[in-house]
C-alpha cells in the first residue's frame, strides 16, 4: 500500500470521524484512533447504504463525504448500542 494512500485514509477518517461524533452527541469514546475508526467504518457503512439505495457499484466500497458522515453517525449508534 502506498504511503500517501494510507495517509489520505487517515486524514479522511479524522475528518469524517470528527464531523460524525459532533453530530451524534452521544457517549462515544474520544481519541484519535477512535475517531479514525469511526470515520473509516462510517465511510464503508455509507458506501453500503448508497448501494442499498441506488443499487450501483460495489456494496463494500468507500463513499463520499456526505455518506461517510451519515455512516459515521450510524457507526456511533451501533457502537453505543451493542459494544457498551
Amino acid at each position: 500500500m502506498d504511503l500517501f494512500v494510507l495517509l489520505g485514509w487517515l486524514v479522511y477518517g479524522v475528518i469524517v470521524g470528527v464531523i460524525s461524533k459532533s453530530i451524534y452527541r452521544g457517549d462515544v469514546p474520544s481519541g484519535l484512533l477512535s475517531t479514525v475508526v469511526v470515520g473509516t467504518v462510517g465511510s464503508f457503512v455509507g458506501g453500503f447504504m448508497r448501494f442499498l439505495l441506488t443499487n450501483e457499484g460495489n456494496p463494500f466500497q468507500p463513499s463520499g463525504l456526505l455518506m461517510g458522515v451519515l455512516g459515521g453517525v450510524v457507526a456511533c449508534y451501533i457502537h453505543k448500542k451493542f459494544l457498551k
